[in-house]
């Protein structure tokens, strides 16, 4: 059936017909499921085999936009049960995915469908990855690549960097935390080295990146946006909307900002040294991006929520030593635009957690 189905799909219309009125994905997502349930054998047997064929189906039906856009409105819950069986079965067995071939094609998917469900209206469903369900993975690719660089590991990262910046981050545990973050930080920079590194700049250099050759496009520059915005995402969840401080108008500055986030949370809103090691990260990738990027400003927000919570203005004025008052500097800093709540990285809102 599915030799049959390989070849229907590579008429546009049969491969319409199919997907609107047969139910083509969900047919799919029950055969992908059934081999996460199937014994050893028979399930190492049924991936060589069927799964390289559905993926390649799979490939032929969102290869055609006007496809894309039906189920973009109509049916992405049929895409998200799909990519959740495919998510399972990555991260369930790494000696079952051996072919790289087989597991890029499950990214390229997944990447997809978070795409997909970015271009939806914020009322309608989304889907999205758990901090939990992204750190499975990125172990899971790490076993894929053998825990080397390859094509792999930066098409995971992208999928990583594809999906909603997750408000959970820090209360990730304190080593798996570690884990994930030094997996991203490490293929962000091997992927673009190559591209962006100058060799006569590559030893000791805060500025690692070529002013020309480094623009927001870069990994680099992607996983400090997308880690800027979990931890700013986080100190102004929705648990500000009881006070309804984000119809006032002076909210406006960070100063504001973390005076908001101290009334609301208090001192030990961060625990297990979560802050420390994004703070650290965080500082780390602006560094290699440095000083002068659009970026900044969250950078600065980030770190300040993370690092300058829980202190009093007479230890914040001690931090400067040079006679300054640090709330008037950050008084003079604008709010970040993650603060808005109409903010939405890339397009997105932020989605349900389906995995």
């Amino acid at each position: 059936m599915l030799q049959i189905v390989r070849k229907a799909v590579k008429l546009h219309k049969m491969t319409w017909f199919l997907v609107e009125h047969c139910g083509l994905i969900l047919w799919l997502s029950s055969i992908v499921s059934s081999l996460c349930w199937e014994e050893y054998e028979d399930r190492k047997n049924c991936i060589f085999t069927q799964l390289p064929i559905i993926l390649e189906v799979i490939n032929d039906v969102t290869s055609a936009r006007y496809i894309v856009e039906w189920l973009q409105k109509h049916a992405l819950e049929q895409l998200s049960e799909l990519s959740c069986h495919l998510y399972k079965l990555l991260i369930g067995d790494g000696e079952l995915m051996e072919e790289q071939r087989t597991v890029n094609s499950v990214l390229q998917i997944l990447r997809l469908v978070l795409k997909i469900s970015q271009k939806r209206k914020v009322y309608q469903p989304h889907f999205t990855l758990s901090d939990e369900g992204l750190f499975q993975l990125c172990e899971a690719i790490d076993v894929c690549s053998k825990k080397k660089y390859s094509p792999c590991a930066a098409l995971g990262l992208k999928v990583v960097l594809m999906s909603t910046p997750p408000t959970t981050v820090m209360g990730m545990d304190q080593e798996n935390l570690s884990k994930f973050l030094s997996w991203a930080v490490r293929n962000a920079i091997q992927s673009e080295s190559t591209k962006v590194l100058q060799p006569e700049e590559s030893n000791y250099q805060m500025t690692a990146w070529s002013e020309k050759e480094e623009p927001e496009d870069s990994l680099v520059s992607k996983l400090l946006r997308w880690l800027t915005a979990s931890v700013i995402l986080r100190k102004i969840s929705c648990k500000f909307n009881t006070d309804n401080i984000w119809e006032q108008s002076n909210i406006n500055n960070l100063q504001f900002l973390l005076e908001c986030h101290e009334k609301r949370f208090g001192e030990n809103e961060v625990g297990y040294g979560c802050g420390e090691i994004l703070a650290a990260s965080i500082f780390y990738l602006q560094q290699l991006l440095g000083v002068n990027r659009r970026l900044l400003p969250s950078v600065v927000s980030a770190l300040c929520l993370l690092l300058l919570s829980g202190s009093s203005s007479t230890d914040m004025e001690i931090w400067l030593g040079l006679g300054i008052s640090l709330p008037l500097l950050l008084s003079k800093i604008r709010c970040p635009a993650e603060a808005n709540p109409a903010w939405r990285c890339r397009g997105e809102i932020f989605p349900l957690s389906l995995i």
